[in-house]
């Protein structure tokens, strides 16, 4: 650890910029998992009966995000398979002096 006569202005900025993120950050933090206990804490009976289509609905919603994931996947696999590559993935060309 470096002396405080080693510290710069910059360095005791960018630290103290950090205890503050992590001190706002933990306190978004505690609201936001405290909020739900204070909704119910004000109501009573808050449990919602299931609807008579709760099964198919939950079904379809699965079966959908499945579908999506299995095509993404997929997708992926044929990329990897026929070795498709797109021109933004490659790393810069170096410059030279010329251009």
């Amino acid at each position: 650890m470096p002396s405080h006569e080693q510290i710069t202005p910059q360095a005791a900025f960018q630290s103290r910029h950090s205890r503050v993120s992590r001190l706002v950050a933990s306190a978004t933090a505690a609201f936001v998992a405290a909020a739900p206990a204070v909704v119910t804490a004000t109501e009573e009976g808050r449990v919602l009966e299931r609807p008579e289509n709760f099964t198919s609905v939950f079904l379809y919603t699965a079966l959908a995000a499945g579908s999506v994931l299995l095509v993404a996947s997929l997708g992926r696999l044929y990329q990897l398979q026929r070795g498709i590559r797109w021109r933004f993935q490659d790393p810069d060309a170096p410059h030279d002096e010329h251009h």
